[in-house]
Parts: C-alpha cells; sequence; structure tokens
C-alpha cells in the first residue's frame, strides 16, 4: 500500500477515544507525559546527535543549543506553570447580571496534528508536543522526509515513551501528510513554508479546523549608523550562520545606512570567517541537492554587475559558501523569496525613514532586527513596522524566551506559540457563568414587559 492510499482513520479514531479520557486528565497526570518526554530526550540523546550530524552536520554543541535546550526549557516551564494555566481564570460579572458568578477555563481542543518541518526536526516536533499534551491532548505527528535520520530517531522516541493513543509519528512524503490532512482535526499545528501552509489551510476549512501556522518570510535586519557595529557584526553573523542559515527567523536581508556600510561589510567577513577557523568547521550543511539548487539559482538570478563578497576566505566542498550580495535589485528572486540558506543581501539607505518604507512596502516578516544605539529611532521603527516579533541589538533570542508568544502576522503565519501561548493554542477558552440566586436577569426582563421593567432597563443601560 502506497503512502497516498493509507487510511489513518483507525489511528485517528483510537485517539479520539483517547483525546475523551485526557480531557480529565489532572495536572499530575499531564506532568507525568511530559516528565517520561523528558526522560526519553536524555536516553535518546546520543541517538539525537548522531541523527542531526547525518542529517544537516550540526555539532553536538549547536544541537544542544538550537534542537534540545529550546525543549528542556519548554517542559520546564510549562510544568511550572501548568497548574495555574489549568485552574479557573475568574473574570468580573456585570452589576446587571448581579446573583452571577463568571469564569473561564481551558479545555482540551481534542486530536492534533502536528506537521513539522526539518531544519529544527527534533525543537519543531518536540515543543508543539510538550503543549498539546500539557493542554491534554492526543497528537498525530507528521515529521519531515527531508531529514530522515532525525524523522528515524523521533518515530523510535515517541513509540517508545508513549501509546499510539497519545501520541503517534506518521513519517513519509507528502502525500502522507495530504492525506492526513483530510482528517477532521480539532487542530492543526504547522511550521514550514508559506506556499505549504496555504495548502494546509485550504484542506483545514473543509472541516473548520483551526490552525496555527508558524511560516517564515524575509526577516529585515536595521543597522542604522548609532549601533555598535562590533556587537552588531558579531551577532548578525552568529544569527545567520545558525543552522547555515536555514532557520525560519535567520537575518535575511540587511539593511544598512551607508555612513556605516563599508565598516560593517568588513566586521561581517571577520566574524563568518572565525566559523571556519578549524579543520572541521563547526557549522551545518545545507540540507540536500535541492536546496543547494536553489542558493544556485539565487546567484545566478542576479545580473552580473551586482557584488559577491565572500565571507570567508575557507571553502568546503559541495557547499554554497556565505557571501553578501550587496545592493540586489528588489526584483532578484533573492529579494522576493524566503532565502533559507548562507547568501546575505546588503542594503543602504539614507534615512531610517527610507528603510522603514522599504520595509513597510514587503510581507509583514516574522522577525525584524535592530541595530541602534539611539531611543527615538529604536521607537520609530518599533511604531512604523508590523512583523510578528522585533529584536533590539541581538538576534534570534526571543524564540527562546518562553515568557513571549512566537508567531508570524499575516504571510508570516498565524497563531502563537511557546509557553502559556503554546498552551492556549491547543486549548479552548470555555465560559462559564452560574446564576445561584433565583431572581435574576430571566426573571427581571422577561414578559410582560411593565412599565417599571422599562423603567429598570432603561436605567441598567445608561447606568450600569
Amino acid at each position: 500500500m502506497t503512502p497516498a492510499q493509507q487510511d489513518f482513520t483507525p489511528f485517528f479514531l483510537r485517539q479520539q477515544q483517547q483525546a475523551l479520557a485526557q480531557r480529565s486528565t489532572s495536572y499530575a497526570e499531564r506532568v507525568a507525559l511530559l516528565n517520561r518526554l523528558e526522560k526519553a530526550l536524555e536516553k535518546y540523546r546520543g541517538s539525537i546527535y548522531a541523527a542531526l550530524m547525518t542529517d544537516l552536520h550540526k555539532s553536538e554543541t549547536e544541537s544542544d543549543l538550537t534542537e534540545l535546550l529550546p525543549v528542556f526549557k519548554e517542559i520546564h516551564f510549562v510544568k511550572k506553570h501548568l497548574r495555574d494555566w489549568m485552574s479557573p481564570f475568574r473574570v468580573p460579572t456585570p452589576a446587571a447580571l448581579t446573583g452571577s458568578a463568571s469564569y473561564y477555563r481551558y479545555e482540551p481542543k481534542g486530536v492534533c496534528l502536528i506537521i513539522s518541518p526539518w531544519n529544527y526536526p527534533f525543537n519543531l516536533t518536540l515543543g508543539p508536543l510538550v503543549a498539546a499534551l500539557a493542554a491534554g491532548n492526543t497528537a498525530m505527528i507528521k515529521p519531515s522526509e527531508r531529514s530522515p535520520a532525525c524523522t528515524a530517531v523521533i518515530s523510535e522516541l515517541i513509540a517508545d515513551t508513549f501509546d499510539p493513543g497519545l501520541a503517534a509519528v506518521f513519517p513519509g512524503d507528502g502525500s502522507v501528510g495530504s492525506a492526513l490532512l483530510d482528517l477532521p482535526f480539532d487542530h492543526i499545528y504547522f511550521t514550514g513554508s508559506a506556499a505549504t501552509g496555504k495548502k494546509i489551510l485550504e484542506k483545514a476549512a473543509r472541516h473548520l479546523s483551526p490552525a496555527t501556522l508558524e511560516l517564515g518570510g524575509k526577516s529585515p535586519t536595521i543597522i542604522d549608523d548609532t549601533a555598535d557595529l562590533k556587537l552588531a557584526a558579531r551577532r548578525i553573523a552568529w544569527s545567520k550562520m545558525i543552522n547555515y542559515g536555514q532557520t525560519c527567523i535567520a537575518p535575511d536581508y540587511l539593511l544598512v545606512h551607508t555612513r556605516v556600510k563599508d565598516e560593517l561589510m568588513e566586521r561581517l567577513k571577520t566574524e563568518v570567517d572565525a566559523f571556519y577557523r578549524q579543520e572541521d568547521p563547526a557549522v551545518c550543511r545545507l540540507i540536500d541537492e535541492a536546496h543547494h539548487k536553489k542558493m544556485e539559482g539565487f546567484l545566478e538570478g542576479l545580473p552580473p554587475q551586482v557584488q559577491r563578497l565572500p565571507l570567508t576566505s575557507h571553502s568546503v566542498s559541495g557547499q554554497v559558501m556565505p557571501q553578501l550580495i550587496v545592493d540586489p535589485p528588489p526584483e532578484a528572486a533573492i529579494m522576493q523569496d524566503e532565502i533559507f540558506g548562507p547568501l546575505l543581501p546588503l542594503l543602504s539607505f539614507e534615512s531610517l525613514q527610507e528603510a522603514i518604507a522599504f520595509v513597510q512596502a514587503r510581507p509583514k516578516p516574522l522577525s525584524l532586527y535592530l541595530y541602534s544605539g539611539n531611543r527615538k529611532n529604536i521607537r520609530q521603527v518599533m511604531e512604523q513596522t508590523s512583523s510578528g516579533g522585533v529584536v533590539v541589538n541581538m538576534g534570534l533570542l526571543h524564540f527562546i524566551n518562553p515568557n513571549l508568544p512566537f508567531g508570524g502576522i499575516h504571510a508570516s503565519g498565524m497563531g502563537k506559540g511557546h509557553g502559556f501561548f503554546g498552551f492556549q493554542a491547543f486549548s479552548h477558552a470555555k465560559s462559564v457563568l452560574t446564576q445561584d440566586l433565583p431572581l435574576g436577569a430571566a426573571e427581571l426582563f422577561s414578559p410582560p414587559y411593565s412599565k417599571w421593567k422599562q423603567r429598570l432597563l432603561k436605567f441598567v443601560i445608561k447606568y450600569v
């Protein structure tokens, strides 16, 4: 049976039954599930390192930093706060409803589908799973086929840790994901490209399944003439080179004030070159040949007069090396599509308003980075641009803070994840109002509408 012919309905029905039981699980029971996942991560740590090296040439240190640390941090944060999140949230009741009490509580949505990408396979699969389990759901998981070694470990880890009725992995190509999306999930959590996100929304609409879409886009980095250039260059280089640029929140292009353009370019070369000062560079590789050709396509599509500045004097066989693309035309493919690699366009501006207008004229990005020492400039960029998140004088780290909502806006995504916001994504906030007194609104404002009731209603409208 081919993946396209597979019928996942039996798995879905099994999880539906389990979801009914999960609705009434206690805080302690949900924490026990998170503890099992945490222990499994420790048990499979060596296998995780090996798989990430196989698929992405990711070092052990970078694997800890970008894959395991965010998941462990999410587990610890959720366990610390879950009891409060599961408790009723009491809210005031208007005087017109005297005798009533009001609150809302978060209940599980049910059977959830998590579709995760290849660039951070463990982080972006298990992070959402933490939220789904904490909220009391079951989960069917579709990891990417482009990171097969990681998908194999994820499959084994989940099967070894949870009953399939609670959490199960469904590896395979896009036809598997398409077949899964034919099912009426209670929530879909997708991380990936905007193009795929649109297809997912189309299929989700058939069942009115709600969806969280963590997409990407072209995240700009603005460097004004008051920035600490040494600091900016080091942090931009780190933000871009992590995962070899294959990060949805990586700096996608730079907007640099003309007064500091040349100095920043030289400092960026120094910083990126430092990544290659060892025999086996501690940097990732492009995921596969198709992605390699995508980077080559960006370069081939540039006019010949566009300057390409190598960011390292070293080379790695078979890899498109890091380079600045200086002042590419806005219509070039590299300025239209998310790059997801080690190429970094650099454009210059004379006034900050010019840079802001450039950002405003394009789809809203997932992240925006600003390097500046001027509070007025920082406030101006913050107020006049729209993006999923903003980081000032740093890169990427908003993703690591579980107190912050993470997600895009419009073209870069919908819905939020991480911490409480992830718990919310996989939960339904149910309103509850209880009437304890024998005399309430129904008795006061039901027919017949006597004169005193009319006067009372007018008083309520005006004063209560």
